[in-house]
């Protein structure tokens, strides 16, 4: 059986192991999957040798700079800024052959944010609403708005532009319609508005 990795902000080992760990959260249910004689029977049906081996999971806390590496590949991460001091966030690139993917998690716009995904082929970014209705609510502190995505998006220069972690607000017409249209007036690269299940190229 492959080794799941999990690489994240600090408390990633922690929250990990108080989940799966031999004494997490679901420890109970894993074992009742390897141990039960039904579901050895189950396993052994779909192709699997007993005994079946628990999970095999390897948890790392990082901080910000190269994470991992392969042959042709590598990631890198850099501090976001959202609800600090309670958790560290994190954004990640990938850099590979066929072109780089930045993912900003949950940020409020920042410059090292920004520098991670300078000239990347595609960037993922958070935006959770129309930035009026933030500034209005009072929640554009902490996470980025389409105003704070667009901006980011082109001072950082990516070719293409993937709004997520929208929130309901936005995901409603007339709404969606005016937030994409604000975001074009800032950036100037393709823009994708992310729906369930879509799926595109780098």
């Amino acid at each position: 059986e492959n080794q799941l990795q999990v690489y994240g902000p600090n408390l990633t080992e922690k929250i990990t192991e108080g989940i799966i760990g031999e004494k997490g959260l679901f420890s109970h249910d894993w074992k009742a999957r390897v141990g039960h004689p039904l579901s050895q029977l189950v396993y052994q049906n779909r192709g699997g040798v007993l005994p079946r081996p628990a999970p095999d999971v390897f948890a790392k806390d990082v901080t910000a700079g190269k994470i991992f590496s392969g042959k042709d590949w590598e990631v890198t991460a850099a501090d976001a800024e959202h609800v600090q001091p309670f958790l560290d966030s994190l954004a990640y690139r990938f850099d590979t052959p066929d072109g780089s993917i930045v993912f900003t998690g949950d940020t409020q716009p920042c410059d090292s944010v920004t520098q991670l995904a300078k000239d990347a082929e595609v960037m993922l970014c958070m935006c959770w609403d129309d930035q009026e209705v933030m500034d209005e609510n009072g929640e554009a502190s902490f996470q980025c708005g389409t105003t704070g995505a667009a901006k980011m998006a082109q001072e950082a220069g990516v070719k293409k532009l993937v709004l997520v972690h929208i929130g309901p607000h936005l995901s409603g017409h007339p709404v969606m319609e005016k937030g994409i249209g604000d975001v074009k007036k800032i950036y100037d690269g393709e823009l994708l508005f992310s729906e369930e299940l879509m799926s595109f190229e780098v």
